[in-house]
């Protein structure tokens, strides 16, 4: 299963949307397995902030949600400062290109607040 994850984190980070999918759902296979998903899934996320964010406003709620737990625990258990610097910077970008009101305003405000960027 960790090489699974290893490979669909390469694809994902490649930008291959149905690799974000299948590394999602594989977080929810097993207990053991959680925290490699959520460093793969966080470094996916740094390699393809932008399309990170955009696939977050793409998901149901209770979707986004496990994946903000996941990108934050995984952000915890990497050193990757640089990186999670860029990802904040895309986030930002993001949160002031959108409309006030918007939906995607309100993902960013709550990806940066989850994020505790």
């Amino acid at each position: 299963m960790r090489a699974a994850i290893s490979t669909l984190g390469v694809l994902a980070g490649a930008g291959h949307a149905p690799a974000v999918e299948a590394l999602f759902d594989l977080e929810r296979t097993t207990a053991r397995l959680r925290g490699d998903v959520a460093v793969t899934w966080s470094t996916m996320a740094l390699r393809q902030p932008r399309e990170t964010i955009a696939w977050l406003g793409k998901v149901p709620a209770d979707r986004r949600a496990r994946a903000l737990e996941l990108l934050h625990e995984g952000f915890d258990s990497l050193e990757e400062d640089f990186a999670e610097e860029q990802f904040y910077a895309a986030a930002r970008a993001t949160y002031w290109a959108a409309p006030e009101g918007s939906d995607q305003r309100t993902l960013t405000a709550s990806l940066i607040e989850k994020l505790e960027f």
